[in-house]
């Protein structure tokens, strides 16, 4: 297993994507190709894309030259809706999205910019948690 895709599997997974969009040792970025092949890997671990970001890194200075471009998120899982299902949902929009990077001007950067992407993981075990958090949250505010 790569180093990218140990981090990538512990990174976490969506959460914190709603407050800073990264997890604890921020965000994972790694090539179009290797999301790709990433997203494949998912699938083999019953786990689903929930969202992405495609960022333009300067490739002399990651830290100080990364930006935002573009990011995307699956629609939610409906409640009628398998797991395997949802995962194939979600990483074949995940697989499009970031096939696109290839076809779309950003992947023919220019000077030392280039594409890189980060990804928001969740297994089944963890979409029900982050559901369940949700709703207490949710009916928390409300009373």
């Amino acid at each position: 297993m790569s180093a990218a895709r140990k981090k990538l599997t512990r990174h976490f997974l969506a959460s914190g994507r709603d407050e800073d969009r990264q997890g604890p040792d921020g965000p994972c970025l790694v090539s179009p190709d290797e999301a790709l092949r990433l997203t494949g890997y998912f699938d083999s671990q019953w786990c689903a894309v929930l969202c992405g970001d495609i960022w333009m890194v300067n490739a002399s200075d990651a830290e100080a030259g990364r930006t935002l471009v573009h990011g995307w998120e699956v629609e939610p899982k409906g409640r009628e809706e398998n797991w395997q299902a949802f995962i194939q949902r979600a990483n074949s929009f995940a697989s499009r999205m970031i096939a696109s990077i290839a076809t779309d001007s950003l992947g023919a950067a220019a000077g030392p910019f280039s594409p890189a992407v980060s990804l928001g993981v969740v297994s089944e075990v963890d979409h029900a948690r982050l559901h369940r958090d949700r709703l207490r949250l949710l009916r928390k505010q409300q009373g």
